[in-house]
Order: structure tokens, then sequence, then C-alpha cells
């Protein structure tokens, strides 16, 4: 996959299945978006998609996370501030279906702030998938999770 961009592209972030399917995430610094490209096992990157649509300049507030399985089904979570607050965002790719754009996981209070989320993603060999971050609040911190059926 190559792309030639203008803008400032932040850490590609990376995973790959055992099987070979992989997933590929970055930012783009100017434009502030979110974007990605999906590669089934043994085959080329396919088309690079904007993930992070009608986002604001300055809304993006993390890396994304990423986790893909041997069937080519994707997980992509960030995120992302807003008027009410942060939320977590999160993007579902599967073959045949393509991607299930913009779901919001969990808006987090303005009296919440967010941390640790890099390391909450979880796709099962079905497709199960689950997204799991911390919450820290005037009062302490709490885990918060959020669990996905299989893409149809």
């Amino acid at each position: 996959m190559r792309q030639t961009v203008r803008s400032t592209v932040a850490i590609p972030v990376l995973a790959m299945a055992p099987g070979g399917a992989a997933v590929v995430s970055w930012g783009m610094g100017e434009t502030d978006t979110l974007q990605a490209s999906v590669a089934p096992a043994g085959a080329a990157f396919g088309v690079v998609t904007v993930l992070s649509s009608g986002a604001a300049v300055g809304s993006i507030e993390s890396l994304p996370a990423v986790v893909v399985n041997d069937a080519g089904t994707v997980m992509v979570g960030w995120r992302r501030s807003g008027t009410r607050g942060s939320a977590i965002h999160v993007q579902r790719y599967a073959s045949g279906a393509g991607w299930q754009l913009d779901t919001v996981a969990s808006d987090v209070s303005p009296s919440e702030s967010v941390w640790g989320f890099h390391a909450g993603l979880g796709l099962n060999a079905s497709g199960q998938a689950l997204v799991g971050w911390n919450v820290l609040m005037f009062s302490g911190s709490v885990a918060r999770a959020r669990r996905y059926v299989a893409i149809p």
C-alpha cells in the first residue's frame, strides 16, 4: 500500500492475525482524520477508508488501537473529543459487509478523563468484539467495556 499525502502522518498502528489478514490505521495531522486499510491473508492492502468522518480538527485524542482476526474482521478504536466531552469511537469491518462507520462505544462526561485506552480491543474468531477503557473521575477510576456481536 502506498499513499501520497500532503499532510503530517501520525504513527501508523498495525495488527496481523496468525493466518495473515492485516490492518493498518493512522491519523492525518492537518486534516485530523483517522484512516485505515485492510489486507486479506495473502493479498495487498485495499482502499484507504476515512474512519473519522465529520470530526472537527483537533478532536482525535488518541492513536488508534487495532485488531484483526483470520476471517479478516477488523476493529479500530480511538478517543475523540466533542462538544459534550470525549467519546470512545469504534469502526468495524467485515469482508463483504464493508466498514460500519462511527459507532460511539461510550460518551465520557466532561467530569471524566479517559486513560489507558490503547490496550482495550479484543476480537474472537467468530467476529464478536470487545472494547475496554479506563475512566478517571474525581471519585476514583473505573474500567468500562462494551461487547459487540459479530457483523452479519
